[in-house]
């Protein structure tokens, strides 16, 4: 579980990309030596004819800004995550997907300002606030090349995610102008629908005529730009 703490310097994107991705890129040295394998059964015999569906699923690491699930301040984490992937094509070359993915917790430590009782001003308390964030993915994909080894994608779609938010106020002592104060606990929840754009793009290649691995690279755009970025290494079969 990921956790941040707002009072602290935010780290870079590209430093949490760094510390993830070592484990990935030895990974992706298994698409070169597919594709060599598929490029000479290609060669050597008839292309395979179209199915319709495939399915995958795999893991990788996804770094997200906290303001993306509900925190008031920026601050980039990073997490491991699950996938599964469904898609139909409707074309040789075009495709409807959806996507699920495993829930992202996110947890933080804003402050706000109380009120109490024969106060002139408020005091700062600080709260606990756990965001849990599951999401799915439709899609539309667009496959490049028919009959190929590699077949590189793009696709764009709309992350549809449900938040889930609890809040926690401990009770807290202060001292006051030399008067010790104390806070008392409190507590709250929300729920939420989050609608992000989504583009992405990758390519499959396989390693017989159904099993193939496709990695790929997701990006979650708000108003304010990228808010996440997911890379994946899946493992799928059409059928």
């Amino acid at each position: 579980m990921p956790h941040a703490d707002c009072s602290g310097p935010v780290p870079r994107p590209t430093r949490l990309i760094g510390r993830f991705c070592l484990p990935l890129l030895v990974l992706l040295t298994v698409p070169g030596a597919v594709s060599r394998a598929k490029a000479q059964a290609v060669e050597s015999g008839a292309p395979a004819a179209l199915r319709q569906w495939d399915v995958s699923g795999g893991v990788g690491p996804r770094f997200f800004d906290g303001a993306s699930l509900g925190d008031q301040y920026s601050s980039w984490t990073g997490a491991w995550q699950a996938r599964v992937q469904l898609g139909r094509y409707l074309t040789p070359h075009l495709k409807a997907e959806i996507t699920a993915s495993s829930p992202l917790t996110y947890e933080s430590y804003p402050y706000e300002p109380v009120i109490l009782p024969g106060q002139s001003a408020p005091v700062s308390a600080f709260s606990v606030r756990r965001s849990r964030v599951f999401s799915v993915t439709p899609l539309v994909t667009y496959q490049f090349f028919e009959n190929a080894f590699v077949h590189p994608f793009v696709s764009t779609g709309l992350s549809i995610g449900f938040l889930d938010e609890t809040t926690t106020r401990p009770r807290q002592t202060l001292r006051v102008n030399n008067v010790t104060t104390t806070i008392p606990a409190a507590g709250g929840s929300r729920e939420a629908v989050l609608l992000r754009p989504v583009i992405a793009a990758g390519f499959k290649t396989y390693f017989n005529e159904r099993v193939f691995v496709r990695p790929e690279t997701e990006l979650t755009l708000t108003g304010h730009g990228v808010t996440q970025v997911g890379l994946r290494l899946d493992v799928g079969l059409d059928f």
